[in-house]
């Protein structure tokens, strides 16, 4: 069919620092996710609104307003939205814009699994785990993809089509809570370029070149090792430190006439955190070797560098630096609390001279070159800062009394 656009479309784009600016004309609009050809429809935007209409008065800054009007709302046209949050697309190069369009899905209300009786906490449990395991959201979604990347028609092929329905039912799965079954579906044979791993070579015979949109963008992009940006000399953190913060510190533990803090307890912690974060290095790698460890700097970042070996391995990284983030989390608020100690016990100065006897420790390890030593510097450095910033807090809301 060729190219119809929706009429009434409103879309306020507002960047910080910019006048508002309402999209006008032809616009392309879509929704993740994007599986069926008619979740991508076209709109005419209307531009400025009328002197005095509500949409005047109240710009709606980065907002799409739909019209009401016509047989089907556009939102349910688009993916199913229902715009309770939706983030929608808005692509204005006529370049990217399609000589035809689909009609949008409608598909029938997925049937749902219900109990004649109230349901349980045994229920919630048991569906839990049947979600767990019957969940099949990422697998039809790739294999429709790889389809579509193989059949002359594309998208428009009748299995992508049947796919399409599956993948809108396992969307709905956590609220019907019906299972969806891909038994007997067509599944994907050959391989293309743009699903080979990141290690992987994909012109070793084992892939095909894909003449669609996604392969000529993955050939297109060549991304090689990251390389260490250059560094002239190194820069001695301890003395920049030092000469910036020292004579401040000192100032405050020397009016508060605050006892020197024995640093045998922070030796002890940097010796246990030196452990916690081996042990993180150890246990998130994507390498089954037994000598293979994340870095330091991986583990501070929450993320994991090394190139995946296997096909499976995407969802096994992402699942890897969930954990990993949510434990590093876990590891720094962990030391910040012993750093600063009982906040009932020690007084603002006291937790400083605590802070700063740590990042003296810290200094000490980093000249000792101990695994753990600049992440640890930085969890001290950042405990001194936070109590410099209370103790300066409280001073000015002293003098504003």
């Amino acid at each position: 069919m060729s190219a119809k656009a929706h009429d009434g479309f409103l879309a306020c784009i507002h960047e910080q620092g910019k006048q508002p600016e309402f999209l006008e004309g032809p616009i392309l609009i879509c929704r993740s996710p994007t599986v069926h050809p008619g979740d991508v429809q076209l709109v005419t935007a209307v531009g400025k609104p009328e002197v005095g209409s509500p949409y005047d008065i109240e710009n709606l800054p980065n907002t799409v307003v739909f019209s009401v009007k016509g047989q089907r709302p556009l939102p349910s046209c688009l993916g199913g939205g229902d715009l309770d949050g939706d983030v929608y697309y808005l692509i204005r190069n006529l370049d990217l814009h399609p000589t035809k369009y689909e009609i949008a899905a409608a598909y029938d209300p997925s049937e749902r699994h219900i109990l004649k009786r109230p349901s349980t906490i045994k229920d919630v449990a048991e569906f839990v785990i049947q979600y767990m395991t019957h969940d099949t959201l990422g697998l039809i979604g790739i294999n429709h993809l790889r389809l579509a990347d193989q059949r002359p028609e594309g998208v428009l092929d009748k299995d992508c089509l049947h796919y399409a329905k599956l993948y809108s039912d396992a969307v709905d799965y956590p609220k019907t809570g019906m299972p969806v079954k891909i038994d007997g579906m067509p599944k994907p044979t050959d391989i293309p370029d743009w699903y080979c791993p990141e290690s992987a070579d994909p012109n070793n015979g084992d892939y095909y070149e894909s003449i669609r949109a996604l392969g000529v963008l993955f050939r297109a992009i060549q991304l090689g090792d990251p390389e260490p940006a250059p560094v002239d000399r190194p820069v001695n953190q301890e003395d920049t430190v030092r000469n910036a913060l020292e004579e401040k510190v000192f100032s405050i533990l020397n009016n508060s006439e605050v006892e020197a803090v024995d640093d045998h307890f922070f030796h002890q912690l940097f010796a246990r955190f030196s452990y916690d974060l081996k042990y993180q290095c150890a246990t998130h790698s994507l390498a089954q070797s037994a000598n293979s460890r994340l870095n330091e700097e991986e583990v501070v970042l929450g993320t994991i560098l090394g190139k995946t070996t296997a096909l499976n391995e995407s969802r096994k990284r992402r699942a890897l630096t969930e954990r990993l983030a949510k434990q590093s989390q876990n590891l720094v608020r962990l030391m910040k609390r012993e750093i600063i100690g009982d906040r009932s016990v020690f007084s603002l100065p006291e937790q400083l001279g605590r802070a700063w006897t740590c990042l003296e420790v810290a200094w000490e390890m980093a000249r000792a070159n101990k695994f753990g030593k600049n992440s640890f510097s930085l969890i001290a450095l950042t405990s001194v800062l936070d109590v410099l910033y209370e103790i300066d807090t409280a001073e000015v809301a002293e003098e504003t009394l």
